[in-house]
């Protein structure tokens, strides 16, 4: 009997990481977009036709888009980052311009987010020669979805067409409902000739009944093995 009450015990205090180990071993769909406005626009799924990227929970696209002859971007979410739990969208791109001025937006979008988070914040930094805009939003649950803005930061290069490094950060509130939900961030680039590097991480703040949970679990475990340990 107190054999079975201990397996009970472990087994409720551990119910919070098992959630969060089943939902990593599924797969988010996760998009990149890439749209010059004049060519053809760029969109890839991960796994499907043009990622290069094998990893379950990352795309990534390399190739020109008219006159920006070099882009790699890559899109990273759950299971390679977070979890739909505990969601981080990642999107990073470096792209290279050829021509006298021009622009080009970059977007990464997720849906299957669990466990509405009270809100999040986005982080970027990078390089460019132009101007560089970025922009998240939270969703119903639909790729490019911005029903809800979380927030927007813009950077110049000083002076027009010199390198310049720049970052900065913004936070947004994410509301309760739907649930599963929705993330998207976009970075727009006016250009001079050169390059434009940069990485954005999105990242939600749990509510804090998801912490309690993650918390209860994680001292229940480490109870049991302290006791057990003692025990030898």
């Amino acid at each position: 009997m107190k054999q079975l009450k201990k397996i009970l015990f472990v087994g409720m205090m551990a119910l919070p990481l098992l959630i969060g180990i089943q939902t990593l071993s599924q797969a988010t769909p996760l998009q990149i977009f890439l749209d010059d406005g004049i060519n053809p626009a760029v969109l890839v799924q991960d796994g499907g036709a043009g990622d290069i990227n094998t990893t379950d929970g990352a795309v990534t696209f390399s190739g020109s888009i008219g006159n920006w002859t070099v882009n790699v971007t890559t899109a990273l979410t759950y299971p390679a980052l977070g979890s739909a739990a505990l969601p981080q969208l990642d999107l990073n791109s470096v792209n290279v311009f050829s021509s006298v001025a021009g622009s080009l937006l970059i977007s990464a979008s997720a849906t299957g987010y669990t466990l509405a988070p009270t809100g999040a914040t986005l982080a970027i930094g990078g390089t460019t020669v132009g101007i560089v805009q970025v922009q998240a939003w939270s969703g119903l649950n639909n790729f490019f979805d911005t029903t809800t803005p979380l927030g927007t930061v813009n950077f110049a290069s000083l002076p027009w067409g010199t390198p310049t490094g720049f970052s900065g950060s913004f936070t947004g509130a994410i509301p309760a409902s739907p649930n599963p939900y929705s993330l998207s961030l976009s970075t727009y680039i006016w250009s001079d000739p050169g390059a434009t590097s940069f990485n954005a991480a999105l990242n939600t703040v749990p509510e804090p009944a998801t912490m309690l949970l993650l918390g209860s679990g994680l001292i229940g475990l480490g109870a049991y093995g302290r006791k057990k340990f003692f025990k030898k």
